[in-house]
């Protein structure tokens, strides 16, 4: 899981190219601290984990201020789980989780689910602030679950704050014309884990074929190639996007 952790950002300056800013991109800065956190499971343990999360961790979660966002399952890794959380600021990050390894029943609960061993073989976590231009996040009031693609983009040096203001101004707007939904957008904090360098966001779909058909006609969209041409009259913004495929657990908010 090396390449998500090369996920990264630090946001944003005005493009300067004369092409109208896009409103319905515009909302309240959201300023909660997140974090997207990266399980293995040890071979065959996944689904005890998820049972984990299910029946107890998420529960005790609330109780300490650690909210949850969302929780997905790659669709081509048999042993991941993701799932982003937030908190107040970044300050109450670390007592949270200090309170939450302390709790009785956590520790009764942890104990309990390795009786035939551990469940997890290790954590990684991105820290992340909200991009300006995000759109607030609710949960998914269908019954039917979507397809949910996490992007990475890795920026060409110094064009990050050029390419978070095309998503600004532009790109959310575009996708929400070819029926994308606009989940989240982050930026990152941290330089160890590539602030300035990458942006990370999430989509979701009806399914996949869906996600297909929507990308497929936003690249062929006008108002996409004429954003994208006037935003890479000195250079391409983009060096390279990974994606991860996703599909939430029967208990994520965010389904």
């Amino acid at each position: 899981m090396t390449r998500l952790l090369l996920l990264t950002t630090g946001f944003f300056l005005m493009l300067s190219v004369s092409l109208p800013r896009s409103s319905s991109a515009q909302s309240t800065q959201d300023t909660r601290f997140f974090e997207l956190r990266i399980y293995t499971a040890h071979p065959g343990k996944r689904d005890a984990l998820v049972g984990r999360f299910r029946r107890h961790t998420v529960r005790l979660f609330a109780r300490h201020e650690i909210s949850t966002i969302g929780h997905w399952i790659p669709t081509e890794d048999s042993d991941k789980l993701y799932y982003i959380v937030s908190y107040p600021d970044r300050e109450t990050r670390d007592g949270a989780w200090q309170g939450f390894l302390d709790d009785p029943e956590w520790k009764r609960v942890y104990e309990a689910s390795r009786q035939d061993g551990p469940l997890v073989a290790s954590i990684e976590s991105v820290y992340m602030d909200a991009a300006d231009y995000t759109v607030p996040i609710v949960p998914y009031g269908n019954s039917d679950a979507r397809f949910f693609e996490l992007r990475i983009y890795s920026a060409n040096e110094d064009k990050l704050s050029d390419l978070h203001a095309r998503f600004r101004n532009h790109t959310v707007d575009i996708f929400t014309s070819h029926g994308m939904d606009n989940v989240w957008y982050w930026r990152l904090t941290d330089e160890d884990q590539g602030a300035g360098i990458k942006m990370l966001y999430i989509l979701a779909y009806k399914d996949r074929a869906d996600r297909d058909q929507a990308w497929n006609a936003f690249r062929e969209d006008p108002k996409w190639i004429e954003a994208k041409e006037a935003s890479e009259q000195n250079g391409a913004l983009v060096s390279s996007v990974e994606s991860v495929f996703m599909t939430p657990t029967d208990y994520s908010p965010v389904h």
